[in-house]
């Protein structure tokens, strides 16, 4: 099935009855928020409301989030899924002939949120940009020339992370910028070329290419290489976990109000600045002038991580592990650290609920 005939029956099987409205602020940050927030946990109802307000205020948002949804919190797991959403989302007059705009998002929406959940696309990116033990590699990558960086790609006995690095510097890290990364430019076609090579099914190159021009984020280079770690891996299995939200902020699921929305970063700032003696020894080591960070970064990890099912297989967790390490040391904390400091927000993050309330100018 083609990616047309694909969302063809989407929205087909799409059920209009099943839409609950519900009184929220009608705020398009925190709706493309809530909407990655909701789709990871299989959270169809605040995924269709963030949807009714994107489509109103922000359409071309909305579009680029659920590229970026697709490619990030999908991956692996559902290749036609991903790949229907990368065909029609630079097809804007096909949407409007086929369906209206918030059909054809809501249909495929729902089936975002129906689908297992893989994010070591976007994780394995987070650990070869910012884990401290690969600053010497991301120093020397730069200045190999593109045979170099061919070739440690399709090495198959190298780390997974340093063959994403090496693809990302043959691709441009300067069309596909990270934290740490010094720009180089490159060519996607020749990083698409050495995929073809080691093997890499028609369908993902694909994605691949169309990813490449849907976004700026480097999940296109790494989601082949995350595909063939995974398939050498074997044994996929889709684990159930719980993804449940610490409640309603002005409507929305507390997790949307997050560090990159203005009222989260409020929360944030009076999460820290309440009672944080649990937090204290934990942060000893950290600067005062860093600790929102740290723990802002800690709080997006957790709640970010959370879905309803994911796609497991060897050495998945690991990565999950690594990124969390990369992250949290990027934010200023230490390796040492990063496990007890997001045990410690986890256990608090009701607190942080309350914060979120309280910024937003509501009462319990």
């Amino acid at each position: 099935m083609n990616a047309e005939t694909y969302i063809i029956d989407l929205i087909s099987r799409w059920d209009e009855r099943e839409v609950e409205k519900r009184r929220i602020l009608p705020d398009p940050w925190l709706a493309a928020s809530a909407l990655q927030k909701a789709i990871r946990r299989g959270d169809r109802r605040t995924a269709r409301t963030a949807v009714s307000i994107l489509v109103e205020t922000a359409p071309d948002r909305l579009w680029r989030r659920l590229v970026v949804i697709a490619l990030e919190d999908i991956g692996i797991s559902d290749l036609s899924l991903v790949a229907a959403v990368l065909w029609v989302s630079g097809r804007a007059a096909w949407r409007r002939q086929h369906s209206d705009e918030e059909r054809v998002a809501v249909a495929l929406v729902d089936a975002l949120c129906r689908a297992p959940k893989c994010r070591d696309a976007c994780d394995i990116l987070v650990v070869g940009d910012l884990h401290p033990a690969l600053a010497n590699l991301r120093q020397t990558l730069p200045d190999l020339g593109d045979c170099d960086l061919a070739a440690m790609v399709a090495d198959r006995g190298r780390p997974l992370v340093d063959r994403v690095l090496a693809g990302w510097f043959l691709a441009g890290s300067d069309r596909f910028p990270g934290a740490q990364l010094a720009p180089r430019h490159g060519s996607i076609r020749a990083l698409l070329g050495v995929y073809e090579h080691i093997g890499v099914p028609a369908d993902i190159l694909d994605i691949a290419a169309k990813g490449a021009t849907r976004t700026q984020e480097a999940h296109p280079i790494s989601l082949p290489l995350v595909w063939a770690q995974a398939t050498r891996a074997g044994g996929f299995e889709v684990r159930e976990e719980e993804g449940e939200s610490l409640g309603l902020v002005a409507g929305w699921p507390s997790e949307a109000v997050d560090m990159h929305t203005r009222p989260g970063r409020r929360a944030l700032s009076r999460f820290v600045s309440e009672d944080s003696r649990g937090l204290d020894r934990v942060l000893s080591r950290v600067e005062p002038g860093r600790r929102e960070e740290i723990i802002g970064t800690a709080v997006f990890r957790i709640e970010g991580a959370a879905v309803d099912r994911r796609l497991t297989y060897r050495g998945s967790d690991q990565i999950l592990t690594d990124a969390e390490v990369a992250h949290l040391t990027w934010a200023g904390g230490t390796q040492e650290m990063a496990a007890e400091l997001l045990d410690r927000v986890r256990r608090d993050l009701p607190r942080l609920h309350d914060c979120r309330i309280k910024a937003m100018g509501e009462r319990r």
